[in-house]
């Protein structure tokens, strides 16, 4: 058995005895002998002292890529309307989302109208009357109505976080959550600001001859509670869901092409404007309405400010009408006067004016 008769530095880097490798095809293993017929043995491991990290004698294994993230971050330092703009943001996400959104909500819209046409069938409403339903059902019309209008917020939620992979809170606000505390006191803002032109309509009912208008009736309280709690529980949700489809995903949709602000906000409040009945001077004033809720909805950073001003508006609204036994009567829109834009004009004008002032004061966050 032939022997090597030259020792080299060890495979491991030791030169101070133990295994030797020679400069040949092949080594013995410590304390081994070479094969006969100079086979070449296969590779001896290294001592397990000596063996890679992880316990693999040849190395560690390749580090796989991570994942992606499920959502994107919002970018850092932009605007309500720019959130959309994320790493993922893609021309055809806002799209699939606003036709998911619209898709769904005119289902529900449909679905639920056929369930109210059928029970006033089954209560023997003649449906060839076109006031029929506001006059003779009109708790079940109006809890119709603000239910299908509140469950538009869901697919908003569904399209923000899985058509456009971004926070859901991301279409709440810059802060990526709706912010409770700043939508308070927005809320009491909007409570005075209509108590105030409420007492402007009034007047104007006065001095023109029309006595107390809408403010003189009172049909009892059998015929005012059960559509006032329809409308506590409902309106709130109804008005609110409207916020977050035009002025939060239309407008962050519009924002995902564009950095300018006005064209969604323009989109928005004209759609706004034709799902609504009224025509003439009621037109005017829900464009205007729309586009008042997307300009403080842009200087606030969030739907905050929007959600509160709308919710109050329109569960004041509701309910002074219920106050008259007419629960349904705001549904039944058409063609108004610009008188209709005396009181309203001014508790917007003054809600914007006070809710600028204090989110100043207040220092309310406006970029991500």
């Amino acid at each position: 058995m032939n022997e090597p008769t030259e020792r080299g530095p060890d495979r491991h880097g030791d030169s101070d005895g133990g295994a030797a490798a020679p400069d040949g095809p092949w080594y013995a293993p410590p304390g081994g002998q070479a094969p006969s017929g100079g086979a070449v043995p296969p590779p001896v491991p290294p001592p397990p002292e000596q063996a890679a990290p992880g316990g693999y004698p040849w190395g560690a294994p390749p580090v796989a890529a991570p994942p992606p993230p499920k959502v994107d971050p919002v970018p850092e330092g932009e605007p309500y309307h720019l959130l959309a703009r994320t790493a993922r943001n893609r021309w055809w996400r806002p799209v699939v989302g606003t036709l998911l959104i619209f898709g769904s909500g005119l289902v529900t819209v449909v679905g639920l109208s056929m369930v109210l046409v059928v029970a006033a069938a089954f209560a023997g409403v003649d449906m060839t009357d076109p006031e029929a339903l506001f006059s003779e059902m009109p708790v079940a019309t109006l809890v119709a109505t603000a239910l299908g209008l509140a469950l538009a917020l869901p697919p908003v939620l569904f399209a923000v976080r899985f058509a456009q992979r971004r926070p859901v809170g991301s279409v709440s606000s810059v802060a990526g959550r709706l912010r409770w505390r700043w939508m308070g006191v927005c809320a009491g803002v909007a409570v005075g600001a209509m108590l105030v032109g409420w007492g402007v309509a009034l007047t104007y009912d006065l001095l023109s001859g029309q006595g107390l208008g809408e403010f003189g009736g009172w049909a009892g309280w059998a015929a005012f509670l059960p559509p006032a709690v329809a409308i506590v529980l409902l309106i709130p949700f109804q008005a609110a869901a409207e916020e977050y489809v035009f002025r939060g995903w239309l407008m962050q949709a519009f924002g995902a092409f564009m950095r300018t602000p006005w064209p969604g906000a323009l989109v928005s409040s004209v759609i706004f404007m034709s799902l609504h009945g009224y025509r003439d001077w009621g037109m005017v004033w829900v464009l205007l309405f729309g586009l008042c809720l997307a300009w403080v909805t842009i200087r606030t950073g969030g739907l905050e400010a929007a959600i509160g001003l709308h919710v109050v508006h329109n569960v004041g609204g509701f309910l002074l009408a219920a106050s008259a036994g007419e629960a349904a009567s705001p549904l039944d829109q058409g063609a108004v006067s610009w008188e209709i834009m005396l009181g309203p004009g001014v508790e917007l004008v003054l809600y914007l004016a006070v809710v600028f002032f204090l989110a100043k004061r207040m220092g309310v966050r406006t970029r991500s």
